[in-house]
């Protein structure tokens, strides 16, 4: 999968899980709650459903196209052994 389709899906998945949550507080919370609750609400969906948002479009960016992420620390660790055993076999 590529990062842009990926991109696209996570968006739509997030319209969606707000626009079902907030539906929700609206018919069956909202009538229970004072105004500011009602905002104070939005605010916290908006801002929790975001944050995790925001996680996840980094993950996708630190992913390589097959979707695994690339630990670069990981890599130069690999290459050192790599290169070491290398070394270890021309002695």
């Amino acid at each position: 999968m590529s990062n842009e389709f990926l991109r696209s899906l996570m968006s739509e998945q997030r319209r969606r899980l707000v626009g079902s949550v907030l539906e929700h507080a609206e018919n069956n919370l909202y009538q229970r709650m004072s105004s500011e609750e009602q905002r104070a609400f939005r605010e916290k969906v908006l801002t929790s459903v975001g944050v995790f948002y925001d996680f996840m479009l980094d993950a996708v960016k630190a992913s390589v196209n097959d979707g695994s992420v690339m630990n670069e620390e990981a890599l130069v660790l690999l290459r050192d052994l790599h290169a070491l055993s290398l070394k270890e076999k021309v002695s």
